[in-house]
């Protein structure tokens, strides 16, 4: 997006204003033009950081999920075991 942005100035900067006049500004044409692009940019931006964190959400809960399910396949095999405490972290919690 920044490169892009460069190439817009450079083209502004290489447009040849009519008549024999030296103007030092932009018109307003081309400032509006460059508005539009950078919108335009900035809507397409918007759009695709919207995906990427819908799909970092739903990444990090299957994570989350797989991970709970791997707990309690562990708790239920100590229990099948006739383990009476289940681990978690550095602490041991004792069953009821």
């Amino acid at each position: 997006m920044l490169t892009t942005l460069v190439v817009i100035i450079q083209i502004l900067k290489n447009m040849k204003h009519s008549g024999n006049k030296s103007y030092k500004g932009f018109t307003l044409i081309e400032l509006l033009v460059v508005v539009a692009i950078i919108g335009i940019l900035a809507a397409v931006g918007v759009v695709a950081y919207g995906k990427y964190t819908t799909s970092a959400k739903i990444a990090a809960s299957k994570e989350q999920h797989y991970s709970m399910k791997k707990f309690i396949q562990a708790s239920y095999g100590q229990c099948a075991l006739g383990d009476n405490y289940v681990s978690k972290g550095k602490k041991m919690l004792l069953k009821q």
